[in-house]
């Protein structure tokens, strides 16, 4: 017995060795659960650290804020980019979206968000929604009266001065944000320098600031696809209100999902807001778009794309590319897509053909 502990036969080593060699793989998962835990603390504690800020999808139901059917909208996109970009950044962005909720269940959900990490809340307006919007500001007023209030999308930046004359209103931002955000959220969280924020109105002891123009937009290289995990997404993809009665299937049949794939547009019609804010075309690739489409319907089952541009069609490049690429990663028949375009290009033969193609 002694003998065979100090020398062992072939066989006694290899078990031996196997033991070993478990035990190391082991140990190794073990430090490799010990540090994904580890990493995934320490950026909880860096978000908290940073701080929060919360956004709000303003309500379209604007007789009653009881008045819920079940189908969806997704919420503005450009705050659910600015969201993906903070968290990015290492913020703690919360989206609250009022159209899911009735009137006393959003209340609830919005103060219970709010707390001392709030660095500020943060509104899309449409003119459609400003009126709601003033009402819940003015809550949040009076149970937070230092609580920072931003407002941005299209009504603050064409109406900046009615919004940051309003004594309940902070910080406007003008045109597109996705580029200054993180900048901005760090400089109120620190009571920073507001002056050095291109892009904003703001207020400081009572007194109205006017920035310049904020000249960088927002570029489509940098801009993340929107991170599907910071939304309550499974209750948009389903029942949405894009799926109308003649479409093949039923609403409840489709899973929706949308993706921007440029901003802006080349053409200068006199009633665009493009035009107005001289927002220049920019545009992902389309192997950008089907690489997103892919990742949608493998992970989230989507049969159904929104494709959310002012003119989906106007570089012919692009499109015609796209709808290779489709045929290419045998795509064809597995999804349906829905999209814009401007009515003088409807009458292109090749682009039409090409369509009921695809």
């Amino acid at each position: 017995m002694q003998e065979r502990y100090k020398s062992g036969s072939n066989s006694e080593r290899t078990i031996d060795s196997k033991c070993l060699v478990n035990s190391s793989s082991t140990a190794i998962n073990s430090s490799k659960l010990a540090l994904n835990f580890s990493n995934k603390f320490e950026k909880e504690i860096k978000k908290k650290k940073m701080g929060k800020v919360v956004f709000i999808n303003p309500s379209l139901d604007y007789e009653s804020e009881d008045a819920r059917t079940g189908i969806t909208i997704w919420p503005y996109p450009g705050l659910m980019i600015l969201q993906s970009v903070l968290v990015e950044a290492g913020y703690d962005a919360q989206l609250i979206d009022s159209n899911l909720y009735k009137k006393v269940e959003f209340r609830k959900k919005l103060f219970s968000a709010i707390d001392d990490e709030t660095i500020f809340v943060g509104f899309g307006l449409m003119t459609v929604n400003v009126i709601w919007a003033y009402s819940v500001i003015k809550e949040i007023k009076n149970r937070h009266p230092n609580m920072k209030i931003l407002v941005g999308g299209f009504h603050p930046t064409l109406f900046p001065d009615q919004m940051i004359n309003d004594k309940l209103i902070d910080v406007v931002a003008l045109n597109e944000s996705a580029s200054i955000i993180t900048a901005l959220t760090e400089t109120i969280k620190n009571g920073g320098d507001l002056s050095k924020i291109n892009g904003i109105y703001y207020k400081k002891n009572n007194t109205v600031y006017r920035n310049p123009p904020n000249t960088k937009l927002d570029d489509a290289r940098n801009i993340p696809f929107i991170n599907l995990d910071l939304t309550e997404h499974n209750k948009y993809s389903k029942n949405n209100a894009v799926i109308f009665d003649y479409f093949p299937k039923k609403r409840g049949d489709y899973t929706t999902y949308t993706i921007i794939t440029s901003w802006g547009c080349p053409f200068k019609c006199t009633f665009c807001i493009n035009a107005i804010l001289e927002r220049r075309y920019r545009y992902r690739t389309a192997e950008l778009i089907v690489d997103r489409i892919e990742y949608l319907i493998k992970e989230h089952n989507a049969n159904f794309i929104i494709l959310q541009d002012e003119e989906f069609c106007i570089n012919k490049k692009r499109l015609f590319r796209f709808l290779d690429l489709i045929e290419e990663r045998g795509l064809t028949g597995k999804f349906h897509w829905r999209t814009s375009l401007r009515v003088s290009n409807s009458d292109q033969t090749i682009l039409m053909m090409r369509l009921q193609k695809d």
